[in-house]
């Protein structure tokens, strides 16, 4: 099941967007160009590997079950998430004491 191949935020973004672009299983020149632009601005083409990623793709495509549940899988990696980090300042803060000094 895609579930457990496609794991993170940048493998979701590529999916996403082969699912949207490869209906007839080829990339016309101008898809491919489009293609090549947003990896770029995304710059996942640092970060995986494109050939790999579409073989990957194009191995579960027949077996998705339910294309909502799929697209709705993949935004949710794609969502960006506040990290532990961030989320341990905001409850400090929430939960801080009121300066006695401060008007």
């Amino acid at each position: 099941m895609y579930t457990s191949i496609v794991d993170n935020q940048d493998q979701a973004l590529a999916h996403l967007f082969f699912h949207c672009c490869l209906e007839d299983n080829n990339f016309t020149p101008a898809e491919m160009d489009d293609l090549s632009a947003k990896l770029v601005i995304l710059d996942l083409n640092g970060r995986i590997n494109i050939k790999e990623e579409l073989i990957t793709y194009r191995s579960y495509r027949s077996d998705i079950p339910d294309e909502q549940l799929y697209i709705r899988y993949l935004l949710s990696l794609i969502k960006p998430r506040p990290r532990a980090g961030t989320l341990f300042l905001v409850r400090r803060a929430l939960h801080r004491r009121p300066d006695p000094r401060r008007p």
